[in-house]
């Protein structure tokens, strides 16, 4: 069986009205741990800027291995960024489109080469490669898009080969 990991960063946002914590429990994710090839990692949403910013090291070791990456906002940013697509600086963006709810600065204005996605406002709202997915928006703001998220997530526990998860990627502590 795979994990699912959250990672902790400082200035998190997880912007729904179930804490972070309730559905963490509720789902049966973890927040340390051992990372191994085959589990899946969520990184939220932060306050960060992405251009701004020096790297990640827990990241880009995670961008790097065997294992599957969800990024919401600032996550899906550093994805994009860290594989070859191009990250642009504005002004905070902050409310609700169509029932997708966004609070972020910078946006994805180019997405690398092994991405597909879908552009709405001038933005990469969404994105993915075989082992990344990522949302501009914050898919934990309402039912129907917290749906769609946690689907990729059990498609992806279901597609996890166990006899290929020995190799320790990282530990959270």
């Amino acid at each position: 069986m795979c994990n699912v990991f959250v990672l902790k960063r400082k200035g998190e946002m997880w912007e729904s009205r179930e804490g972070k914590e309730e559905v963490i429990k509720r789902l049966g994710w973890k927040e340390v741990g051992v990372v191994r090839e085959g589990d899946i990692v969520i990184m939220i949403g932060n306050v960060g800027r992405i251009l701004r910013e020096g790297k990640d090291v827990e990241m880009e070791k995670l961008m790097r291995s065997e294992v599957k990456i969800m990024g919401i906002c600032y996550g899906y940013e550093y994805l994009v960024k860290g594989s070859g697509g191009e990250i642009e600086e504005g002004k905070r963006k902050m409310g609700l489109k169509n029932g997708e709810w966004y609070n972020h600065h910078d946006s994805v204005k180019r997405l690398g080469k092994e991405w597909k996605g879908k552009k709405k406002w001038g933005i990469w709202k969404e994105g993915e490669t075989i082992k990344w997915k990522g949302y501009q928006y914050h898919p934990e703001h309402n039912k129907k898009t917290m749906k769609r998220m946690l689907y990729v997530i059990e498609k992806w526990k279901k597609e996890c080969n166990t006899r290929k998860r020995r190799r320790v990627v990282l530990k959270l502590r």
